[in-house]
């Protein structure tokens, strides 16, 4: 029986390259706090007596006085979007990029394995031990569209834990019963032990950095709060004032190098340069990965209602659309829209390090910054205008292999794990794809039916039995009929259905590797040539 392996689909918060004058794509931000003030005339009266006082020795005392007694009397909320530095969050971001992990920086792992570190026998140990454990279960929300993002991870719950937490110990509590005791005690001991390394490698040294770019941070936060109500209602996104979104950083070391950021649920976290000077942009990237999450905390029957807006929208564009949407509005957001309301003009360099992604924020901004002017929320008339923008922007995309491959089905000839991680792991670094489904054998069954039956891009990596499999292809698809029988060929053609199919031929799984990368070569499918030799 054919054993089908969803790939998962990629969230917010893609790594960023970043260096001295370039741009990144990513953001977050914040929403305005009312407060409804009751007080007894009497502490009114204090307040104002108070005060005089202090303006009549010295005006800058007044000042912080009168905003101290404010806070303290009238019980004013903290603003909707924290900026803050956790450190719990920061050990657990310094033991995730020794491995290389999701969403980490090759920058700061690269400090990390050049210092001291990489030869301290007993760090090497806490790291192997960090590594050993599974702290990344994912479950899912059935209810909500498919096409949208619809898992959660045990990852998210860790994270948001480690943010919302001034110490190990605060964090550790709210993970008991998250994971089996085994590895909640593994990682007890792991995070404890870790802290002396982390403050002799970076924290203590850089801490007054992090100090002040967090002030900096936190005199733009009435503006983030703003652009964070603009953009909920934009999304008409669920979000309760009385839950924070929290903007955490953690440090690396340097004026460039790479940054990343990525949301957990009401969590940004942000890698931010020790000698950033570029506060705009780095705004920018967290109003982008806050776009991200107020797109997933849409309620579900508006998830629905837009999900069937673009199903039933049927044009050669409207699943590319669907597909990029997500990403093309957090960048048209964050690296538009608010890196123009902070920095006062539209940043002219690229938004974002993809060409379709980048393209297609630049064509839907004008549609966006009207709809948010104006206070109106994503509908009908957004969605399909947004489709034929895509349409306008990228008339070739139903040849072009990047969009085609972003929702794709994978086939393999056996399930030797080996050999399957090898040849869909490039894949996956070739290509950006959203997500995928892998299924093996590729002549089983349940494969062959999949085959016809889907409406995805087929991908078919063939290394073996090329004459057999071949020919029970030739049956399933016209458009084979004349194929040679030859190996190492890349074959490219869109079906009956307009659906693309792409297979690869070759001799060995060396050259199975050589004919996925050509597919990045080759660029798009050419009708009238259907297949390439390699």
């Amino acid at each position: 029986m054919a054993a089908q392996v969803p790939a998962g689909e990629a969230g917010g918060g893609a790594k960023k390259k970043q260096k001295k004058g370039e741009k990144r794509g990513g953001g977050v931000g914040g929403g305005g706090v009312e407060t409804v003030v009751k007080v007894q005339y009497s502490k009114f009266l204090h307040i104002i007596s108070y005060s005089y006082i202090c303006i009549y020795s010295n005006m800058r005392v007044y000042y912080l006085l009168f905003i101290t007694i404010v806070l303290a009397h009238f019980g004013i909320s903290q603003p909707l979007v924290q900026t803050k530095f956790s450190k719990p969050f920061a050990i657990i971001k310094f033991l995730e990029t020794t491995k290389g992990g999701h969403g980490t920086s090759i920058t700061f792992k690269h400090q990390i394995d050049t210092s001291f570190l990489g030869k301290d026998v007993a760090f090497q140990e806490l790291v192997s031990e960090y590594q050993s454990m599974q702290l990344d279960y994912n479950y899912v929300k059935e209810q909500y569209p498919h096409s949208r993002k619809h898992t959660t991870s045990t990852w998210d719950l860790l994270c948001v834990a480690a943010i919302s937490s001034s110490t190990n110990e605060e964090f550790l509590n709210k993970l008991i019963g998250v994971y089996p005791n085994v590895d909640y005690l593994k990682l007890k001991h792991v995070v404890t032990a870790t802290e002396p390394f982390y403050d002799r490698f970076i924290y203590t040294k850089y801490k007054s950095n992090v100090d002040d770019k967090l002030r900096e941070l936190q005199g733009l936060s009435p503006k983030l709060n703003e652009l964070f109500e603009k953009f909920k209602t934009f999304y008409g996104s669920s979000w309760d004032k009385s839950m924070p979104f929290n903007l955490t950083i953690y440090p690396i070391i340097g004026r460039s190098g790479q940054t990343t950021a990525t949301p957990h649920a009401n969590c940004l976290e942000m890698g931010v340069l020790t000698h950033e000077e570029d506060v705009f942009s780095l705004l920018s990237i967290g109003m982008h990965e806050m776009s991200h999450v107020l797109f997933e905390e849409q309620p579900l029957l508006l998830q629905q209602q837009l999900d069937s807006i673009f199903t039933d929208t049927i044009t050669p564009y409207t699943k590319f659309a669907y597909h990029y949407i997500d990403e093309a509005l957090a960048t048209a957001l964050g690296n538009g829209y608010a890196y123009k309301e902070l920095a006062g003009e539209i940043d002219s360099a690229d938004w974002y390090n993809d060409a379709y992604i980048n393209a297609y924020a630049k064509a839907i901004f004008p549609l966006v910054e009207e709809y948010v002017d104006n206070k109106k929320q994503m509908d009908k008339v957004f969605i399909l205008k947004a489709i034929d923008l895509f349409k306008l922007t990228f008339p070739n995309a139903q040849y072009d292999f990047e969009p085609l491959l972003m929702t794709s089905d994978l086939y393999f000839e056996d399930d030797v794990t080996k050999e399957i991680d090898e040849l869909q792991t490039t894949l996956h670094q070739t290509f950006r794809i959203y997500s995928s489904n892998t299924s093996i054998p590729m002549m089983d069954k349940i494969s062959l039916d999949n085959i016809k039956h889907s409406k995805e891009t087929q991908v078919i990596i063939i290394h073996k039995n090329q004459l057999q499999n071949v020919a029970k292809l030739k049956l399933m698809f016209k458009n084979l009929m004349n194929l040679p029988t030859q190996k190492n060929m890349l074959v490219s053609f869109l079906d009956k259905n307009k659906r693309a199919v792409v297979i690869v031929i070759a001799e060995n799984k060396a050259k199975a590797i050589e004919g996925i990368k050509l597919i990045k070569t080759q660029k798009e499918i050419n009708p009238k040539k259907l297949w390439v030799k390699f």
